[in-house]
């Protein structure tokens, strides 16, 4: 917001230099960009609608010295003619309140006045015509934009609703645009006239012969303003207020300033005001009881109920005694809808005291040591495990491609779509933590890094409407050979083996890797035959597998990609570790070779033997895994090792054959196992 001192001067007696008031509003937390004479230039937190106008910023700076603010009265334009506009506003929600006025028979061909280019030149504003220039500059003294049409240009009245699918309109600066149904349009009975509170259109712009005008001041819905100047890619003076929230209550006002000022430059005769409102749909003044003791406790300083009063009243506030003489009710006025708590209040007072004023205290906190539970893995011992696996740690964003969840996600829910994503490719709330890493990992293989390892613990989202769920999730993803290379180990690509070993380490952190099951699973994003469902304690905790080749296609992805996703919980939440001495007692250790079904998982057979043999168990591996020449078709032979041991004595040969005899008979049991 650019203006010079003279502005401010209209509605408040300013009488210091421009250096000294920009230091004022730097101190309020209004950050000055440039000072150039009596020229000051000031970058307008998006909060602070308020002083996006000379009435505004004259409010503040009469705060702020203690000066009165008396804004000149304005007075109702004489009404000569009848003449009116049929006004019908079809969606109350997004236009609240709509006003017109016809002025007939102004003159559009002469100079504009001095002091209004003045304004607008300092403010960096085109002069267009003598009307619009009148138009901004009533922008830039009250913070209302408006919009004048010419009046022979309309057809039947005026219409405010939603623009139809694929209408057009050429804007004033001569763009071609496409709406849509999000799109609010100011139209009259047979196109579109403008985009509300966006700009205007070429078909309805005055000229330098336009002799009678319709004039249009609105309070729009600030979301939807916002929204059609997105979809539009467009941001203009007026937008940049109305999607900030203006004050809903001075739109007569404007129209009778704006007139006023067309009467006296250009001549004409004004009609009656038409006005159109739906009082529920308006912002409305709240009350908010403002309470000392917590006023002194916060700024660390104490203030009098007059002093406090004084302040608030200066920035516009309306101030009550409250039923604690010491506290106040305070009315907000419509113009300052960034403050609807008492916080808020608290806030102006400190930064119009001054924040310089604030003494300075040393803070005192009571620290209550929690203790750590030692069932419970760190993250940091998380991170380290991953780290040491070789392992890099990558941050994705929580919004991905809907059209990349598709195809990752077992189901959608319509929830998870953003309705005002930063971009078309990150439209969705991610339902995993691969898709991210994927594309991380297609990146770096893009530029020429084949060896590729990530990890990320972050948040990823379940269920929908008020059942939506924010899991915190560990996965990881690898591709290219297993080991960097150097000398002494050759290549050999990462295979589906490698990351399940990954993830078996982070398991033993708490001690549950002999407590997680693989159950194989075909996931539609992961390839079939290489991909399973992570299970501990019978509930389905997560997936490992690698990526399905339609995914690496569609990637430009050339090599084998193995990945898995599991809930951080599952992992982190573990079993307190117990002492337990080496036994001196020697061990057995008898291999079985077993012939079973190819389809039948090792998993299975593992939890059998575990159960049968118990505490005495304490070593078991697969050495060896065959099919082919001597083996029945759709069978495999296992090699199976097991080691037997017991703390306080030694086994004896009859009781280890015991044991293996009924381990034998329960893997036939079930699961047809033959003894080779």
């Amino acid at each position: 917001m650019r203006f010079d001192l003279q502005s401010l001067q209209k509605f408040c007696k300013i009488h210091v230099k421009a250096e000294e008031l920009a230091e004022l509003y730097t101190n309020a937390g209004l950050e000055v960009e440039s000072i150039e004479g009596d020229i000051i230039d000031i970058a307008i937190p998006p909060n602070r609608a308020d002083c996006l106008s000379y009435k505004g910023l004259a409010r503040e700076a009469g705060a702020l010295l203690g000066e009165d603010f008396d804004p000149p009265e304005i007075h109702p334009a004489p009404e000569t003619i009848t003449d009116t506009i049929e006004l019908e506003v079809r969606d109350h929600v997004n236009c609240p309140k709509y006003l017109g006025r016809i002025i007939k028979g102004v003159n559009n061909n002469i100079e504009t006045p001095e002091y209004i280019r003045s304004a607008l030149e300092i403010a960096d504003i085109s002069l267009i015509s003598p009307i619009v220039d009148i138009t901004n500059f009533v922008m830039l003294e009250m913070g209302q934009p408006m919009h004048a049409f010419d009046l022979n240009k309309i057809s039947g009245g005026i219409v405010v609703r939603p623009a139809k699918a694929d209408e057009k309109i050429t804007l004033l600066d001569d763009s071609y645009r496409e709406l849509n149904n999000e799109i609010l349009v100011i139209a009259d009975k047979q196109q579109a006239l403008a985009v509300a509170g966006v700009m205007g259109g070429v078909d309805s712009s005055i000229s330098l012969q336009t002799q009678d005008i319709l004039l249009e001041v609105a309070y729009f819905n600030p979301v939807s303003i916002r929204m059609s100047a997105r979809n539009l890619g467009l941001q203009t003076d007026s937008s940049y207020r109305f999607e900030r929230c203006i004050d809903p209550e001075m739109q007569v006002q404007v129209v009778e300033r704006v007139t006023n000022l067309i009467l006296e430059v250009s001549g004409g005769s004004a009609g009656p005001i038409v006005v159109s409102e739906e009082h529920a749909h308006l912002p409305q003044p709240i009350e908010i009881t403002l309470r000392s003791d917590r006023l002194e406790r916060i700024l660390g300083m104490e203030f009098s109920t007059n002093d406090c009063g004084d302040i608030l009243r200066a920035l516009g506030m309306n101030v009550l005694p409250a039923a604690d003489l010491d506290d106040m009710t305070v009315e907000v006025p419509t113009f300052r809808q960034d403050i609807s708590l008492e916080i808020d209040l608290v806030e102006e007072i400190a930064r119009i005291n001054g924040y310089d004023k604030i003494p300075e205290t040393t803070t005192v906190a009571t620290l209550d040591f929690v203790p750590n539970s030692e069932a419970v893995v760190s993250e940091r011992r998380v991170y380290e495990c991953l780290l040491n696996r070789g392992y890099s740690e990558a941050i994705v964003y929580s919004f991905i491609d809907s059209e990349l969840v598709k195809i990752f996600a077992d189901q959608m829910a319509d929830e998870w779509v953003l309705t005002n994503p930063i971009s078309n490719d990150m439209d969705m709330m991610r339902p995993s933590l691969l898709p991210g890493l994927v594309q991380a990992v297609a990146y770096n293989l893009n530029r020429q890094q084949p060896r590729v390892r990530l990890f990320e613990i972050g948040l990823r989202f379940e269920g929908s409407g008020s059942d939506l769920k924010q899991i915190k999730t560990i996965a990881g993803i690898c591709t290219g050979n297993y080991y960097t290379e150097n000398w002494a180990n050759g290549e050999r690509a990462v295979d589906y083996y490698d990351i399940k070993q990954d993830l078996a380490a982070l398991f033993a952190l708490s001690g549950k890797n002999n407590d997680i099951q693989f159950l194989s699973k075909n996931t539609p994003a992961l390839q079939p035959g290489q991909s399973a469902d992570i299970i501990v304690a019978e509930s389905k905790v997560g997936v490992i597998g690698a990526l399905h080749p339609a995914i690496q296609q569609k990637l430009e992805i050339q090599q084998p990609v193995y990945m898995f996703s599991v809930d951080y919980d599952a992992v982190t939440q573990g079993k307190v570790s117990e002492y337990q001495s080496i036994s001196k007692y020697p061990a057995v250790r008898r291999d079985l070779a077993l012939l079973v079904s190819e389809d039948l998982p090792f998993d299975a057979i593992e939890n059998s033997i575990r159960g049968e043999v118990g505490n005495l168990l304490v070593d078991m591996c697969v050495f060896d895994v065959y099919a082919g020449k001597g083996i029945p078709a759709g069978n495999k032979s296992l090699g199976i090792g097991i080691t037997l041991q017991d703390q306080e004595r030694t086994l004896h040969e009859k009781e280890v054959n015991d044991i293996f005899g009924r381990l034998l008979s329960t893997l036939e049991n079930k699961f047809n196992a033959v003894l080779r």
